[in-house]
């Protein structure tokens, strides 16, 4: 199961578990992660999560999309939000991706490709090396977010 968060410039953290995979497909097929059915969580949006989100998201119609691994590795130290990890359960990948490519036949469970999802022990700091995606900056900001100062 992947566990997916999603980062509007107004409202609550949203999330959503997916089946691994799916949103590499999603991603390849064009289709908008917006149409996930998703939920909103406890945890609260700060400076450093948007910092992650304008390096590790990928834009979807509504904000950005960040995989959950990137954000549960900031909460490991000390007064870090409790982020949910996901549960054991199988998705229904073929509803789902039939809502994100409607008039697609969504593939068979055993045949969505798989992702690997990538540790990142290292926390916070490690993960803000990266310079900010251009394209996720000018999506928030599209979308009427304000990145934090500095990027």
């Amino acid at each position: 199961m992947a566990h997916l968060y999603l980062l509007r410039p107004r409202g609550p953290l949203m999330w959503v578990d997916v089946g691994d995979g799916v949103q590499d497909l999603a991603r390849r097929a064009g289709a908008d992660l917006a149409g996930l059915d998703w939920e909103t969580s406890t945890d609260r949006v700060d400076e450093s999560t948007i910092r992650l989100a304008l390096r590790h998201g990928e834009p979807c119609s509504t904000g950005l999309v960040v995989d959950g691994s990137i954000l549960r590795s900031t909460s490991r130290g000390a007064g870090g939000p409790t982020l949910a990890t996901g549960s054991d359960e199988m998705a229904d990948r073929g509803g789902l991706l039939g809502r994100l490519l409607p008039g697609r036949a969504a593939r068979r469970h055993d045949e969505v490709p798989r992702a690997r999802v990538p540790e990142h022990a290292g926390g916070t700091g490690e993960l803000l090396t990266q310079p900010p995606n251009p394209v996720c900056v000018e999506h928030w900001t599209a979308l009427g977010g304000r990145p934090p100062d500095p990027v």
